[in-house]
């Protein structure tokens, strides 16, 4: 049976806090984004466009090019494609699927836009190819979208601190990385000449909105999966004639436990890499 069958309604209500905190703040900075979208669309665009458009630097038109192909499909959609294999096989299938469902909305509702709002590209000589109307941008919000969810699937629901192992150390660089890319590929989007700024910034809101969504629903489950599994380990405690009740959870399991129950091997494996 799949973790995210089970979801039930009123898993809503028992969102840990700092759970809740990230999904309004995810969603506010989705608004504040729109906001400013809509503000530079009205007066500044051109403005901005001339001062970060840039034509003439070779070496810079080709750095900027290979960042901007972060945020092209033809690469995210295998990486989500792999990337929701891998959490499905680790058995956080909710996850997997929302990564998956948010990242195919995410694209949906920027072709959407795109077609309702048909605005034009900027009056500028393309340094990329590119195609289609100008707003959203697709590739500010989709690498935004995949990114931001990796930051988060890697930084964990309470955000808690790598140790200085080399695993902590791979943390950190990775979340760093994952945090910078997004706003990287916005950037030479505008730089490229193919959108103007606004374009970027309705592109990152779309993505965090659906961040966001994606964000909850997971939330929801992995609160869910965080009970069932101690359940199993209080059994092996008590059977080992170990503290039970319900706030105790076997720090140290038997090597017995693990043989018995596959699924505790998995996520060990996982805390050791993604707790640092």
């Amino acid at each position: 049976m799949t973790n995210f069958g089970s979801a039930s309604g009123n898993r809503m209500a028992r969102l840990p806090g700092s759970s809740m905190l990230l999904e309004r703040l995810l969603l506010s900075g989705c608004l504040v984004l729109l906001g400013l979208a809509v503000f530079l669309a009205w007066s500044h665009d051109s403005d901005l466009l001339l001062v970060i458009y840039q034509g003439t630097d070779a070496g810079a038109v080709l750095f900027w090019r290979l960042i901007s192909i972060f945020g092209s499909n033809r690469y995210l959609a295998p990486a989500v494609v792999g990337l929701s294999l891998l959490l499905w096989v680790g058995k956080q299938r909710a996850t997997a699927v929302w990564l998956v469902l948010g990242w195919g909305m995410t694209s949906s509702t920027v072709a959407l836009l795109k077609w309702l709002v048909a605005r034009n590209r900027p009056p500028v000589p393309s340094l990329v190819q590119a195609s289609g109307n100008a707003f959203p941008s697709g590739h500010a919000a989709e690498s935004l979208y995949v990114f931001f969810f990796l930051l988060l699937l890697l930084a964990g629901p309470m955000l808690r601190p790598a140790s200085r192992s080399l695993a902590g150390i791979l943390r950190i660089l990775l979340l760093l990385l994952f945090a910078i890319l997004p706003l990287a590929v916005g950037y030479s989007r505008v730089y490229l000449g193919v959108h103007w700024p606004s374009d970027v910034l309705g592109g990152w809101a779309i993505g965090l909105f659906f961040l966001g969504l994606s964000y909850l629903f997971t939330a929801q489950v992995t609160a869910q999966d965080t009970v069932s599994l101690a359940a199993p380990e209080r059994e092996a405690q008590a059977s080992i004639g170990g503290p039970t009740g319900p706030g105790v959870v076997c720090k140290r399991t038997p090597a017995l436990l693990h043989a018995r129950n596959p699924h505790i091997i998995v996520r060990k494996t996982h805390d050791w890499f993604f707790a640092g």
